[in-house]
Parts: C-alpha cells; structure tokens; sequence
C-alpha cells in the first residue's frame, strides 16, 4: 500500500545521507503513530542487515549529532513549534 511505499522511501532517504533519526511525532494522531512506528521498524530492520553501514552520530562518526524527524499531519500546525519568539504589531 501507500503507507509502505512511503515508509520504503523514508528509509532510502536516511540510508543515503547515512541518517538514523529519532522520531518525533503526536502521539494523538493515529496516522502519525502508526508511520513512526512502521518507520522505526524498517530503519531498525536495515541497520540490523547492513553491519557497514554507518551513520552520523554513531559514535565512530561523531562530527554531527544524529538528525531528528517529525512526522506530523498537514492539519497539524507544524511551524508555531519552531517559532521562538512571538511579536504581534498594529
């Protein structure tokens, strides 16, 4: 299905650009849920099959920390969390 396509995508994407992600979600959302837990997996499954592959923040490539995902909904507002400072003018 679609969900397993998008997941097979994510996961070619990481490996490429040697990522392992945290995975941040809301835990509220099903759909999201669901995703970042079908992705944790199949990231888990190609780490464990390729024993040479390596990724930033793995300990032996410490030069950068490792990345972080968001998986969020499109209804959810996903730019108010990454604004700092909040400044309304007349």
């Amino acid at each position: 299905p679609l969900q397993d396509r998008m997941i097979s995508k994510l996961v070619t994407v990481c490996a490429t650009l040697n990522e392992y992600p945290h995975v941040r979600f809301p835990a509220k959302n099903p759909l999201c849920t669901t995703l970042a837990n079908h992705f944790q997996q199949k990231m888990n499954e190609f780490v464990g099959a390729n024993s040479t592959w390596w990724y930033n923040g793995d300990g032996v490539h410490p030069n950068s920390e490792r990345a972080t995902m968001l998986i969020m909904d499109r209804q959810d507002d996903c730019l108010s969390p990454l604004i700092h400072e909040f400044t309304y003018e007349a």
